[in-house]
């Protein structure tokens, strides 16, 4: 289950890219499947039936961010987000500095 915003492979298959507002509402559209909540799929809801989330535990969400819109997104929303941005310490460096700001504005909580 792939949802990119940055992956121009998209094009290929004759997609659009996501934007980062689309990949945020998947995203929480999909941590509430698989809390066993009802999501829309069109044209109706449907649940996890066969997954008692009270028993197994939702799926962590990572996100693998390159921008600082992603980056944000992930921060905001995901429960673990990976850097895609090289391996430079400058790159490296500047997306955790990016990501511990966006945790410091919201409050987040962080293991």
């Amino acid at each position: 289950m792939w949802h990119r915003t940055w992956d121009s492979a998209a094009a290929h298959i004759g997609k659009k890219q996501a934007t980062t507002e689309e990949l945020k509402n998947y995203v929480i559209s999909l941590q509430s499947y698989f809390r066993g909540e009802a999501i829309d799929v069109g044209t109706m809801e449907s649940p996890i039936r066969w997954i008692d989330p009270k028993v197994i535990t939702p799926v962590p969400i990572d996100i693998a961010c390159t921008g600082p819109k992603t980056i944000a997104t992930a921060c905001d929303i995901a429960e673990r987000v990976t850097f895609a941005v090289g391996s430079a310490t400058e790159r490296v460096s500047w997306a955790m500095e990016t990501a511990l700001e966006r945790i410091g504005k919201t409050g987040r909580k962080t293991r």
